[in-house]
């Protein structure tokens, strides 16, 4: 910057009316007719350097200022913690953060956002772009239940990327409630051949998600799986259930169900309320044995209300003298 005066005038720098501090990286170089504005930074310009500042020069004549705005350009800071992770479910989850509190002096186009499966283990090899993304938050989506996962995001300008800002711990991908407990003892109020129905009481806590309904499941007694016989509203603590095949028992069971499935309520067992004494013929076959030695025969049955058993010979009940008769519910000997 050229300059003249008689006598030369002195020059000194100032920031905000005073002289700059030994931080400020810019200095004035007085030099024959000029002022050279240098800095004396190996790094080069600083953003810390940007501001207004004056040059004054002063001599016994008087003393001029002349205004210098000094801009300088550069990347930005990283964004503003924490990043925060929102909306958390079993396959996705959303992001905040805050803007960097200095922008490199150019605008902020866009925040790159990636992401690294943690479960098992920390690999900074193994982080991942998920988008671009204009505004200070992100949705992520494709998340696999159950895994470990942390986020990163940095600030992008034309001048280039910041640093990353990083989430401290991992996040798990799950839904953010838990199943409901089971519902209250589940019991069979009427029942006949072809039909059963239930009654039961409301789970002692839903864990923050209302119940939407109840799925009532059934199984013969001798199946394996169970099977989805019906569901009603979260107000309905009743079901009856139809379609029953005529002399086979069957187990019902109760789910309540918020946002996730809960476990069941303990079983309960249905049979034919009135069903015609029927004996297992099996049992019955021709036996055939030497004189005076014991014999042992087992017959099942089925029946409602349980059948009495009574052995005969011919026309007459056994004799108990001669022959020990024992029977349950549903067998004979």
């Amino acid at each position: 910057m050229p300059v003249k005066g008689f006598p030369v005038p002195s020059v000194a720098l100032l920031r905000n009316g005073e002289p700059t501090p030994e931080t400020v990286s810019l200095k004035a170089i007085p030099l024959p007719g000029q002022v050279q504005l240098v800095l004396d930074n190996a790094d080069g310009a600083q953003r810390s350097d940007r501001g207004k500042y004056d040059l004054k020069l002063s001599n016994s004549a008087g003393d001029e200022l002349v205004p210098i705005n000094i801009d300088i350009l550069d990347r930005p800071e990283r964004p503003g913690d924490p990043l925060d992770v929102t909306d958390l479910a079993h396959d996705g989850c959303s992001l905040l953060w805050d803007a960097p509190e200095d922008d490199g002096g150019a605008p902020i186009t866009g925040y790159e956002v990636e992401q690294m499966d943690s479960t098992d283990g920390v690999n900074e090899e193994a982080w991942k772009p998920v988008k671009t993304v204009p505004k200070e938050e992100c949705r992520i989506g494709g998340l696999t239940e159950g895994n470990k996962y942390r986020f990163r995001v940095r600030a992008v300008n034309a001048e280039g990327k910041s640093d990353w800002l990083q989430t401290e711990k991992d996040t798990v991908a799950r839904d953010p409630w838990d199943p409901p407990e089971p519902p209250g003892p589940c019991s069979l109020v009427d029942w006949d051949k072809n039909f059963a129905e239930l009654e039961w009481s409301p789970p002692r806590s839903d864990n923050g998600s209302p119940v939407l309904k109840y799925i009532v499941q059934s199984r013969s007694k001798a199946a394996p799986t169970w099977t989805a016989a019906k569901e009603v509203g979260a107000r309905d603590l009743k079901a009856r259930v139809e379609s029953l095949k005529e002399g086979q028992e069957y187990e019902f069971r109760v789910i309540a169900v918020n946002k996730a499935a809960g476990d069941p309520a303990g079983p309960v067992v249905a049979k034919p309320r009135f069903l015609k004494p029927q004996i297992d013929r099996q049992g019955l076959r021709p036996v055939q044995l030497k004189a005076g030695g014991p014999i042992r025969l087992e017959v099942k049955f089925v029946g409602e209300p349980p059948p009495e058993a009574i052995w005969t010979i011919g026309d007459k009940q056994v004799d108990a003298a001669l022959a020990t008769v024992e029977s349950d519910i549903d067998w004979a000997r």
